[in-house]
């Protein structure tokens, strides 16, 4: 009986230490503790690119071939969209002429009219995805003399749930996955489908996190950009940020990215879609 007794003393002493210490007894971290020091490194410094160049978990040269910056401060899902979009069609010429960016010439040079085959910023909202979350509330272009005082009335930019609900609306096949999970149970998963995807030309992978969990110090929270490539040697991440009016691309810490994710929005988890045809 006193062996059991001081075993269970034991146990909740050591629980308590990792409270205080900001560790979950369910892993080997705290989010809360990740903004303290967390090395981001540049993708185009020497040790930015020798990871990768040495990695076989990369998806760089076929996203950055179509990388487009947001527009503005609330497309980060939007433009990270169109990337992959255009990433996952364009090479197999499966994107139609979008109208929104035909050019129609004038009769005295043929009336005809300049296709656009591509993806953007622009001709991405459909009426489909307006179904999912309208155009003018993703950019907050809603306000009215009437609501702009009514904090229930805007909800610009995408969540998780809803960037998977536009993806499929143009047609693509998503999973996604909230990182609401134990961190070390999380951490070891989001490894696995980082090395799956990333070795799978047809499919790519996107992430929302929160910037400062990451020692991002730039204005703003919740934030969505694909992630490019992986080195198992180093456990970081290249992350093709589409805020490049804020920070250049860069490699993270694994453990703390998915500490990121692993933060609410609204009352979800953020977590990353795999995105594919």
């Amino acid at each position: 009986m006193n062996k059991i007794r001081f075993l269970f003393i034991l146990f909740i002493f050591i629980t308590a230490s990792q409270v205080a210490l900001g560790q979950s007894i369910y892993g080997q971290f705290h989010p809360s503790k990740l903004t303290e020091k967390v090395e981001l490194v540049k993708w185009d410094s020497a040790i930015g690119q020798q990871r990768l160049f040495a990695t076989p978990y990369n998806d760089f040269y076929q996203l950055v071939q179509f990388y487009v910056p947001q527009e503005n401060p609330l497309y980060c899902g939007v433009a990270s969209s169109v990337i992959v979009l255009n990433a996952l069609r364009k090479p197999h010429g499966r994107i139609t002429s979008q109208k929104v960016s035909e050019v129609q010439f004038p009769k005295v040079w043929g009336s005809r009219i300049a296709p656009f085959d591509l993806y953007t910023q622009q001709n991405f909202f459909t009426k489909k995805t307006n179904r999912v979350k309208q155009a003018k509330v993703i950019g907050l272009k809603n306000i009215t003399p009437e609501n702009t005082n009514d904090k229930s009335a805007f909800d610009p930019g995408l969540s998780l749930t809803q960037l998977a609900g536009v993806l499929k609306a143009h047609g693509l096949s998503i999973k996604k996955y909230h990182a609401n999970s134990a961190a070390e149970f999380g951490v070891s998963e989001f490894r696995k489908s980082l090395k799956k995807v990333l070795k799978d030309k047809n499919r790519f992978l996107l992430a929302n996190w929160k910037r400062q969990i990451i020692g991002d110090r730039t204005s703003g929270g919740g934030h969505i950009s694909p992630i490019a490539a992986y080195d198992e040697a180093t456990d970081s991440i290249l992350v093709l940020d589409v805020a490049s009016h804020k920070v250049p691309w860069y490699w993270a810490p694994v453990e703390q990215f998915y500490a990121a994710m692993h933060t609410k929005d609204g009352n979800k988890y953020r977590g990353y879609l795999i995105v594919s045809e």
